[in-house]
């Protein structure tokens, strides 16, 4: 029988035209066509033949995504804000405008620097392209760099 503080597996269908899932409790897995896949990003509770409850939630973004709370710098010509990182993706960045007077709109590549919380403290400085603005909430991608992919990649591997 599952808990009540039942974990979510994310499945990642980007790019793919079947998705996989496995129950936890005993391995069971069923292949499953994505185009028939209608609720994305809502957790989904599943039912195995074995009678385990597990839940599930389709993803379509490019890669995994982590939740942090780093904090740093976000740079654009002469303006600066200091900035919390809520999360990081090999691909991208979200982060919350710590001040109000810097103004973001999607189109603006900027500079963002910050530390990850490894046990290097890993330094990150890299270019980014505003996709999204919510307020003071930015969503952007990394503009391709071999060193920040790198970093990156492997914080998210732990």
């Amino acid at each position: 029988m599952a808990s009540d503080k039942m974990s979510i597996q994310r499945i990642y269908t980007h790019g793919f035209e079947k998705a996989e899932i496995c129950c936890p409790e005993c391995k069971f897995s069923k292949t499953i066509n994505v185009k028939v896949i209608t609720r994305f990003g809502v957790p989904t509770t599943i039912k195995c033949k074995c009678g385990y409850n597990f839940k599930i939630m389709f993803e379509s973004r490019k890669s995994y995504r982590k939740t942090t709370k780093l904090t740093g710098v976000c740079r654009k010509v002469h303006e600066e804000s200091y900035i919390t990182i809520c999360d990081l993706s090999g691909g991208g960045i979200g982060f919350i405008l710590d001040s109000s007077s810097m103004k973001v709109q999607v189109g603006n590549f900027l500079q963002v620097e910050f530390r990850l919380n490894d046990l290097e403290k890993t330094m990150v400085r890299a270019g980014i392209h505003v996709i999204s603005v919510d307020g003071q909430r930015i969503g952007a991608e990394f503009v391709p760099s071999a060193d920040v992919n790198k970093k990156v990649g492997f914080y998210l591997m732990q």
